[in-house]
């Protein structure tokens, strides 16, 4: 698994946490399982574009805004990516956390 989908994965965690919304709820919205739902947030399972536009639209986002987001969350993991001392899992779940508190207050008003 790249940096990349790990990094979307924990994306999508952050943003369905900070919606308030089970993995349970948002599977039903989406018509996938819980597991699949854990898998996608894991970096796991991969999701193709329509997919992640039906993701972004469940959690109250434009698909522009994900992937504005994601980009972010990418650009912190490279430049954090040399000296940081844990797995590229970690790396991502920080880079995610730093744009989500950046992000907070912007998303909240967002919020559906």
């Amino acid at each position: 698994m790249t940096l990349e989908v790990l990094v979307m994965g924990r994306l999508l965690r952050a943003l369905r946490r900070a919606r308030g919304m089970t993995q349970e709820e948002l599977a039903s919205r989406l018509g996938l399982t819980q597991s699949q739902v854990s898998k996608v947030e894991a970096g796991r399972l991969e999701r193709t574009f329509h997919e992640t536009y039906q993701h972004a639209i469940e959690l109250g986002l434009h698909m522009s805004e994900l992937v504005a987001l994601w980009e972010s969350a990418v650009d912190r993991a490279s430049v954090l990516g040399p000296a940081f001392p844990g797995p590229n899992c970690e790396l991502a779940t920080v880079a995610v956390q730093r744009v989500m508190q950046q992000e907070a207050p912007r998303l909240s008003r967002a919020a559906v």
